[in-house]
């Protein structure tokens, strides 16, 4: 990681995550951090052009995390970025040019219908064209047990769990690592030694028992109106408050999140994993497109 920043040119907004190297990361990371600095500052950018602004810049930190990157690092690297951004006045020619591109190439990225953010198993897929559908994902990671993301049911927007069994459960509960009770990622397999869990041999780092939040869902749907979510007509899928996916989008891309369904006798009948990779950032992406007075409509 270096720990310089110089002069800065903005030639993208988005970030494709798939082939970028570390430098590229690097580069990318530093370039929207120092615009989102500019802009806390200066007012640079709509709200629509910060999101877009912040889906890249997430994307570019869940790759350098996912190559090794250390936490710390990143703080520093964003420490000097934060530096830098103080020596610029906002009428500098460099902070103008930077508002110029930024706008300009925003221009480019909201025509974007759709893009993919990758984790290390998992993916998360972002639909813009999905936002116009009656019911559909607008964003999904598809695991084969379970479907999770944001929904759209006639309008609303909310954090949605599917599972993909015929199993009529009673309740679905995100389990999320508790950030205030544990600041560190958790891994039992200490470092790769000992299996993930049975359910997901794949998921390294999980919610400790010692430190986790639980968060419930506020509704159960069934019948024809999730077809298009689940692709059974004998489905179901859960909704959650917008603390969901404020939690979810909030934690570290390396980790996962366990979703827990309860028979109808409240016992526990099934656990799934799902990664946290760029939800984060695929969140961005869509509020890019949103009109500024509908920025809170996708939670």
């Amino acid at each position: 990681m270096r720990y310089w920043i110089s002069a800065v040119i903005l030639t993208a907004l988005a970030l494709t995550p798939a082939g970028h190297t570390q430098s590229q990361a690097e580069t990318t990371f530093a370039e929207r951090t120092l615009a989102i600095s500019l802009h806390t500052r200066c007012d640079l950018f709509s709200d629509v052009e910060k999101a877009a602004l912040e889906a890249a810049r997430l994307q570019a930190r869940g790759v350098l995390l996912r190559n090794g990157t250390s936490v710390r690092d990143l703080q520093r690297f964003t420490g000097d970025i934060g530096a830098r951004a103080d020596t610029l006045a906002c009428s500098d020619p460099q902070t103008l040019d930077i508002q110029t591109r930024v706008s300009d190439a925003f221009a480019a990225y909201r025509l974007i219908p759709d893009m993919s953010f990758p984790a290390d198993t998992f993916a998360w897929e972002a639909d813009r064209t999905a936002l116009l559908a009656e019911t559909d994902w607008v964003i999904v990671q598809d695991t084969e047990d379970v479907r999770v993301g944001i929904a759209g049911i006639a309008g609303e927007f909310l954090f949605t769990i599917a599972p993909m069994d015929a199993t009529r459960y009673s309740a679905a509960i995100l389990v999320l690592r508790d950030t205030e009770r544990e600041r560190d990622i958790y891994d039992p397999t200490a470092d790769g030694l000992f299996d993930g869990p049975s359910e997901a041999p794949w998921a390294r780092w999980t919610p400790p028992e010692y430190a986790h939040r639980t968060i419930w869902a506020q509704a159960r749907i069934t019948g024809d109106v999730i077809e298009p979510l689940t692709g059974v007509l004998s489905g179901i899928a859960f909704r959650y408050s917008d603390a969901a996916a404020i939690a979810l989008s909030q934690l570290d891309p390396r980790e996962t999140a366990r979703i827990d369904f309860l028979d109808e006798s409240g016992e526990l009948a099934a656990s799934h994993y799902i990664e946290v990779g760029d939800f984060g950032a695929a969140l961005s992406f869509l509020q890019a497109v949103l009109p500024e007075d509908q920025q809170r409509t996708i939670n």
